[in-house]
């Protein structure tokens, strides 16, 4: 058990951030607002591309139930060691969904289409980071 009064939780989350900070040799803006655990990268350059140079991770606050808020904290971390390909995803849903000029090719049911098919993307990358974490994270 971890002596919180000599090192707090929001202390022991800076100083595991740390760490991937100098692995990725990026920038990590911990925040704690109400709402979901994620990841955004913050630079986007002219072609709408991250550049995966600074990101703000948010810790969930009050923690999502049952989920404990340092696990939280290292799977987004994990997004960012391992470069989740987010832009990417977002890209190739898009080509399936939208015209060239980026209008929905189903004007009733596009959004929820996305939707969908962005949560199955999520669901298949987060599978991949919790498998990934496990192999590099100690316990």
């Amino acid at each position: 058990m971890r002596d919180r009064d000599l090192l707090s939780d929001k202390e022991f989350f800076r100083k595991t951030v740390d760490i991937v900070e100098q692995v990725r040799g990026c920038s990590i803006k911990i925040t704690y607002f109400r709402g979901t655990n994620h990841v955004a990268d913050v630079h986007i350059d002219d072609e709408g591309e991250p550049q995966g140079v600074e990101f703000n991770l948010n810790v969930a606050t009050p923690a999502v139930k049952g989920i404990e808020k340092f696990t939280a904290l290292n799977h987004e971390l994990g997004h960012i060691l391992l470069e989740t390909p987010m832009a990417e995803a977002r890209k190739l849903v898009g080509s399936w969904l939208k015209d060239d000029d980026g209008k929905w090719l189903d004007k009733d049911y596009g959004l929820q289409k996305w939707n969908v098919f962005w949560g199955v993307m999520n669901v298949l990358e987060d599978q991949r980071i919790e498998s990934m974490m496990g192999k590099i994270w100690l316990a």
